[in-house]
């Protein structure tokens, strides 16, 4: 795939990262508004939360395309941020784009409870939302579903502590990915699918050990 193959108004993600490759935040997502040669791109200024979100020059950033072709990704550099009618951030491609392939987790239906609050960037200020409180219906190493009183807009971002039992607990960014009714007789609860966008590869081998020894914990019972 090339930079030419792209077509206007394609859906693309951005992740900050530093330069050994390591993600410093979750990816946004955005949509391609122009390509001016093989290695310069435009696109629009990432949104979280209805806030925009907007790069400092030269900072490095990885760009990842999902088309029918598969998962591809290449590695950019910040030019500038243009505001003009339609405010867009220019990127210079640093890297050869590569098809790459996103890790699958097995998913583990179980009940943590979990503390959540709309993420808030650290150059908006300290966050002072209240935690709200509530649990998982099922949880993996790249995500999770939970319970909410609320009904969440889609592609919104979340700050999220699960308790895995008793004091061991993990953080993660999430953005919210699906909102459905729950189905279940007298229930006014929505369910949430989230994917972990910012979590430390710590914290995520915390997640699949908990569920390998739940797994364990089931095969001795009988119940798989």
């Amino acid at each position: 795939m090339q930079i030419k193959d792209l077509k206007l108004g394609e859906k693309l993600e951005v992740s900050v990262i530093d330069n050994s490759g390591k993600n410093l935040s979750p990816y946004y997502p955005v949509k391609l508004q122009h390509i001016n040669d093989n290695d310069t791109i435009e696109i629009d200024v990432p949104m979280i939360n209805a806030q925009s979100v907007y790069f400092r020059k030269q900072t490095l950033v990885q760009v990842v395309i999902i088309s029918k072709e598969g998962i591809h990704s290449f590695n950019a550099r910040v030019l500038a941020v243009n505001n003009d009618n339609i405010p867009v951030v220019v990127l210079n491609r640093e890297s050869e784009i590569i098809k790459i392939q996103r890790r699958s987790y097995y998913r583990l239906e179980c009940s943590c409870i979990v503390r959540y609050r709309p993420y808030k960037l650290p150059i908006f200020g300290t966050n002072e939302d209240p935690f709200k409180t509530t649990r998982t219906i099922d949880l993996s190493g790249g995500g999770m579903c939970m319970l909410s009183k609320e009904k969440i807009d889609k592609t919104n971002f979340l700050e999220c502590v699960i308790i895995l039992e008793k004091d061991v607990e993990i953080s993660a960014i999430g953005k919210v990915v699906s909102v459905k009714k729950d189905d279940t007789v007298q229930s006014n609860n929505w369910k949430v699918g989230i994917q972990f966008q910012r979590i430390s590869e710590k914290a995520r081998e915390r997640v699949i050990n908990f569920i390998f020894q739940e797994q364990l914990k089931l095969r001795r019972r009988g119940l798989v």
